[in-house]
């Protein structure tokens, strides 16, 4: 496919513990604009970088940031806003690594840019045949919508959207003052989204379904580091006392959860050291 708008947004890619060549979404987005020229960035945050991996074409430009600490996706989201300002971009398209996109996906973004200019527009996201984004969003806490949404103009009264396959304008972006970087990984999309509603308003709702592999809660094994930065994350989340009652009873009731499921302890301590304490 061929539209001009292809040429102004930044493709904001975060990695973890996968290759490039592996990567879901650079992959099927690579398949779907082959001919067009695109610009990614691709933020690194394995512990063993991707660097060398890239190849750049004559059409397809690789901007690749390596991150062994894994500071999470906000500080990716921004850094991305930064270097589509200095290229004179208009749009960041923001992307997990394993969700699929397709040829209406870019048709639709080219059609409904073009024709509304709209902030902010989200495509229908699910995880098998769960929708996932958007989903209900009261007292800080986001749950599967129980009538799927119409396309077109929405607003964001108790919704909001996950962070990948948005497509979001850069100015609109930069006025909410970006991804707040204490949220670094789980709540960053609601965190953005809360501000994104009091400050800039309604999205526009694609009518275009994308396939997402949503992480699971309950691993067979506990992942202690993985549950400790869950717990750094919504700390970094609370702003205010009605954030502190309900982000806090969100995390206690997750914790109990874990501990129940695996017959451990350990996620117990890890809420007291790093969210109570942090």
């Amino acid at each position: 496919m061929t539209c001009k708008c292809i040429e102004d947004i930044l493709i904001i890619v975060v990695l973890y513990k996968i290759k490039i060549t592996e990567c879901k979404s650079i992959q099927s987005i690579l398949t779907v604009l082959k001919g067009d020229p695109i610009e990614f960035l691709v933020y690194d945050n394995s512990p063993e970088c991707n660097i060398g991996l890239t190849g750049d074409t004559a059409l397809v430009k690789f901007n690749y940031v390596g991150d062994i600490k894994n500071s999470g996706v906000s500080k990716a989201y921004n850094l991305g806003a930064k270097l589509a300002s200095d290229r004179k971009k208009k749009w960041l398209l923001l992307c997990d690594q394993d969700t699929e996109f397709t040829p209406d996906y870019f048709n639709s973004i080219c059609r409904i840019i073009y024709n509304f200019m709209p902030n902010l527009v989200a495509p229908y996201l699910f995880s098998n045949t769960q929708m996932i984004s958007p989903c209900a969003f009261t007292m800080n806490y986001g749950r599967p919508l129980k009538k799927m949404p119409l396309p077109g103009w929405a607003t964001l009264n108790r919704i909001a959207l996950l962070n990948s396959g948005l497509i979001i304008n850069r100015e609109a972006f930069e006025k909410c003052g970006g991804y707040d970087e204490k949220v670094f990984l789980d709540f960053s999309d609601f965190d953005f989204i809360k501000k994104y509603r009091k400050i800039v308003g309604k999205f526009y709702q694609m009518d275009v379904r994308l396939e997402h592999h949503l992480e699971s809660d309950f691993r067979k094994d506990f992942n202690a580091q993985r549950f400790i930065k869950y717990c750094q994350s919504y700390r970094g989340a609370i702003h205010n006392f009605f954030d502190l009652l309900s982000i806090s009873s969100i995390v206690l009731l997750r914790t109990l959860k874990l501990a129940v499921r695996h017959r451990n302890v350990s996620p117990i301590q890890y809420w007291f050291r790093y969210f109570m304490i942090n």
